[in-house]
């Protein structure tokens, strides 16, 4: 679904150091989590974006406790496949881990062009993006919570 496809689509660009893309998807995962669950995600776009120069090893650490503290546990098993797809230190062995290894590569080339461009971010890369009465309350609630 889209949680788990953005989720990797942030996992993926930042492991390639996108700060364009990791902030995109993260948006779109913090509105996609704030429709479906009623409340922010633990951190918001901004900050999870600034984890691209952390090793591999500390990026997943902490994208764990970060899906811990936001209570999708189950998703930190694909976290953890998807970065390993990532690294190339082990292939695809069914239908789902064949979907992250297209998005690995599909990411990886939006990744290289946004770099290479010097691209910002700027919004959720998602339709959720047109809804402007959730980003409202995500404004609103972001603003309260700081």
């Amino acid at each position: 679904g889209p949680l788990r496809t953005h989720l990797a689509a942030v996992a993926i660009s930042l492991y390639n150091g996108c700060t364009y893309c990791a902030y995109g998807h993260a948006f779109a995962l913090e509105l996609i989590y704030l429709r479906d669950r009623g409340r922010l995600f633990p951190v918001d776009a901004r900050t999870l974006a600034s984890w691209q120069d952390l090793s591999p090893r500390e990026l997943a650490q902490r994208l764990r406790r970060l899906l811990h503290d936001a209570g999708l546990q189950a998703e930190t098993m694909w976290v953890d496949r998807t970065l390993a797809i990532a690294a190339g230190a082990t292939r695809p062995v069914d239908g789902d881990e064949a979907r992250i290894a297209h998005l690995v590569g599909m990411l990886g080339r939006m990744n290289r062009i946004a770099v290479e461009a010097g691209v910002e971010p700027d919004q959720a890369q998602n339709p959720i993006n047109k809804n402007t009465g959730l980003k409202k309350r995500y404004a609103e609630l972001r603003a309260a919570a700081t």
